[in-house]
């Protein structure tokens, strides 16, 4: 799999390259333009949603290659998350049209290598993004290694004057590496399949459905020995999360655990406008997770721990992106919405399907940019609103943790050009995180181990007032078929109002974390 993303890599960079000989004002319009981060976050996420919706990209076609390292430590963290995080990654991206044929496309291709120190009960590194609580963990603090693969594909052509058919592929890697104390590897593969078709009414006017297969699959291995019966036998112990309140000891380590998530989407969006442009796009999909027991050989009627699947995590997740850009001759303002809502269950096997957790979650985010090219002082400028409510609840105990969000974060800056192709950029940037509220009731589950270790610093964490303070310093580099950025990073966090205390938790006043990233960018 690996020679097979290196290649189709490749194939893209030649095809980059080759295209990048075209020096049209269209062809250079981003590669020129050092606001190109205005068009290429959430305004290419919108186009990217759906494959069909490449199609309607208009902002020039590009080749680029993005290198950035980082860092962050600190102690403002959840339990089981890391003191130091370090990461490199790799990206390459592009957008090729070809007008005489109708054909458009997409592509990235994406590595990230990472290292983390100091977890405290973490053995399976990543958590869910679905709200799903079932996960691996062992009382030992442990390093991790971690690797990612990326490749994002979509192609759209254009039939006729109305119609376009599209088609995408998604295909993502993920390699864990537990290396203290006790070893253990986790991968995960996750790919989708997606096809769309597009139907232009009207004038300016674009309407498009699509279906996708979503499959993942993810494999623990473990190799070197964590149960013991010695003194401190309880620290080796490997334990599964059932939900809040519960933990089940795992003793037989020659059985396989594998993870396994599939599951139809569906898709629609609505594009329109010509200069000025609205458009909506939403998803939604019925999925089913579970954790299952490769080998089982005695009945299941008999021995519940043998039974293939042994918990399972049924949901029902939407998704809604809508954007509206105003487009002037001496302003540009584009304003962004994101919504993702997520309703869960989950069940463990004890001879029947026992119901042990209830999800309900729900993010917003809104984002307005302001792009004024002409001017040196709050050249860009943006403005982030981020809402978060949470409900969980275990079942067995009792045991429900509530907590709603809200983040404000503001960014604007100064910039100037030091001679005709050179361009430096300085921003300065603030977010705010206020809790509007927060529940705990433990009920039966306030001696057990699970609220003692998770729960308590879970919702400290969640119910903590902080800000965050920072900039960056941008220099640009222009030539007649390149682009070049050079990009500086920091940023500083630390609690102004810690409302949930108790023996228990870790999170304190006087806990903090910083950030540093750097980037190297080119655009051709």
């Amino acid at each position: 799999m690996k020679r097979f993303l290196l290649i189709l890599f490749f194939v893209q960079s030649i095809v980059g390259l080759n295209k990048a000989s075209d020096t049209t004002n269209v062809r250079l319009s981003l590669v020129h333009n050092p606001n190109r981060e205005f068009y290429l976050k959430e305004q290419l996420d919108v186009y990217k949603f759906l494959p069909s919706n490449i199609g309607l990209w208009d902002n020039g076609d590009y080749s680029a290659i993005f290198v950035k390292g980082g860092i962050d430590e600190g102690s403002f963290k959840l339990i089981d998350e890391f003191d130091k995080n370090e990461q490199f990654s790799f990206k390459s991206e592009s957008v090729q049209s070809f007008e005489e044929t109708g054909w458009r496309f997409y592509g990235n291709f994406t590595f990230n290598i990472s290292d983390h120190e100091k977890a405290d009960w973490n053995l399976g590194y990543q958590k869910s993004e679905i709200g799903n609580p079932f996960r691996l963990i062992t009382e030992r603090t442990g390093d991790f290694n971690v690797k990612h693969y990326g490749l994002n594909g979509l192609m759209n052509k254009r039939i006729g004057d109305k119609i376009s058919l599209a088609a995408g592929v998604r295909y993502r890697g993920d390699l864990y590496f537990r290396m203290r104390d006790t070893r253990n590897e986790f991968y995960n593969i996750t790919t989708e399949l997606t096809g769309a078709i597009s139907y232009l009414f009207g004038q300016n006017n674009y309407i498009a459905i699509g279906v996708s297969y979503f499959y993942k699959k993810g494999s623990p291995q473990f190799t070197n020995e964590f149960y013991s019966t010695g003194p401190d036998s309880e620290k080796y112990n490997l334990y599964f999360n059932e939900g809040l309140g519960d933990f089940n000891q795992i003793e037989d380590l020659s059985k396989v655990y594998i993870l396994k998530n599939q599951n139809p989407k569906y898709y629609i969006s609505y594009f329109t406008g010509n200069k000025n442009k609205l458009s909506i796009s939403y998803s939604a999909y019925i999925g089913d997770e579970s954790w299952e027991n490769k080998i089982h050989k005695e009945p299941v009627d008999s021995i519940y721990k043998t039974h293939k699947e042994l918990y399972k995590y049924e949901y029902l997740s939407h998704d809604i992106l809508s954007s509206y850009l105003i487009d002037k001759s001496n302003y540009k303002i584009f304003n962004f919405l994101s919504v993702k809502y997520i309703s869960g269950t989950g069940y463990r096997y004890r001879g029947f399907y026992e119901k042990t957790y209830i999800y309900d979650g729900i993010n917003i985010k809104a984002s307005s940019q302001l792009l004024r090219p002409n001017l040196k002082f709050f050249n860009l400028s943006k403005l982030t609103l981020d809402y978060e409510n949470v409900s969980k609840k275990g079942m067995l105990y009792a045991n429900q943790i509530d907590y709603t969000n809200l983040t404000t974060n503001i960014r604007t800056g100064y910039s100037f050009k030091l001679n005709t192709s050179n361009k430096l950029a300085f921003n300065i940037e603030g977010s705010y995180k206020y809790n509007l509220s927060y529940k705990h009731d433990v009920v039966a589950a306030a001696q057990r181990r699970y609220t003692e270790i998770f729960a308590h610093n879970e919702v400290a964490y969640h119910a903590t007032n902080y800000y965050t303070i920072g900039g960056e310093i941008k220099w640009f580099k222009q030539s007649q078929k390149l682009g070049t950025e050079l990009l500086v990073k920091y940023r500083y966090l630390t609690p102004t109002d810690v409302k949930f205390i108790n023996q228990y938790s870790i999170i304190t006043d006087k806990k903090y974390r910083y950030f540093w990233e750097a980037s190297l960018n080119f655009y051709f």
